[in-house]
C-alpha cells in the first residue's frame, strides 16, 4: 500500500482514483471494495472487527473513497510507510449539495426495487442495501438526504481528525480541481 485516499465520498474520489491509475497505480475504488470484499466490509461495521488490511489489500497500492476512508487511521497503521490524501471538495456546502443528490438517486433505486419480489428472492441484493446501509449509518450518521446539519458535522469531523491523526509530511489536502502538479509533487 502507497496511497491510502481518506476523502469521504463525493470529495472526487473517483476522479482521484483515475489519476493514480494513470500514474501506474492499481487501485481500489468503491466498486473493488464492494466486489471483492463486501462482507468483510460489512461484517467491520456490524462487530467489533476490522478486516485484516494485510490480506485483503495484497498487491493494492492504492485506496480510494469508502469504507476505507472511514478506517484510514487503521489502514495507515498496518501500512506506515503509505502517503495520506483527503480529498476535500470547494468548500462544505458543494459537499453537501453532491452528498444530497446522490443520496437521493440511491434512495430512488433502492425504493424502485426494495418492494418488488426480486429484491426478495435475490440475496445479494438484500446484502448490497444492508451494506449500504450500515456503511452510511456508521459513517454520515443516517441515510436521509434531508439531515444535512448532521452530514455537515459528519464531514467536518472527519476532515479535522485526518488533519489531527496523519503527520503533515505523510499528508496531502487536496481538491482535484487543483490539478496534477501538487499530486505529483507530493507522490514524488
Amino acid at each position: 500500500m502507497k496511497v491510502i485516499c481518506a476523502g469521504l465520498g463525493k470529495t472526487g474520489t473517483t476522479s482521484l482514483a483515475k489519476a493514480l491509475q494513470v500514474l501506474g497505480y492499481n487501485v481500489y475504488d468503491f466498486k473493488e471494495h464492494y466486489e471483492f470484499h463486501l462482507q468483510q466490509w460489512l461484517d467491520s461495521f456490524e462487530t467489533d472487527r476490522h478486516p485484516n488490511f494485510k490480506e485483503i489489500y495484497e498487491g493494492v497500492d492504492a485506496v480510494t473513497d469508502v469504507p476505507p476512508a472511514f478506517w484510514f487511521e487503521e489502514i495507515s497503521a498496518d501500512f506506515p510507510e503509505a502517503k495520506v490524501i483527503l480529498t476535500v471538495r470547494d468548500s462544505e456546502d458543494a459537499w453537501l449539495k453532491s452528498w444530497r443528490e446522490h443520496l437521493q438517486l440511491a434512495l430512488e433505486f433502492f425504493t424502485r426495487f426494495y418492494t418488488k419480489p426480486l429484491f426478495i428472492i435475490v440475496p445479494w441484493m438484500r446484502k448490497t442495501k444492508r451494506f449500504l446501509d450500515t456503511l452510511h449509518q456508521a459513517i454520515y450518521g443516517s441515510f436521509n438526504p434531508e439531515a444535512t446539519a448532521l452530514y455537515r458535522v459528519k464531514y467536518r469531523q472527519h476532515n479535522e481528525r485526518v488533519q489531527a491523526v496523519i503527520p503533515a509530511e505523510k499528508l496531502l489536502v487536496f481538491n482535484v480541481k487543483q490539478g496534477w502538479k501538487p499530486l505529483c509533487e507530493f507522490l514524488g
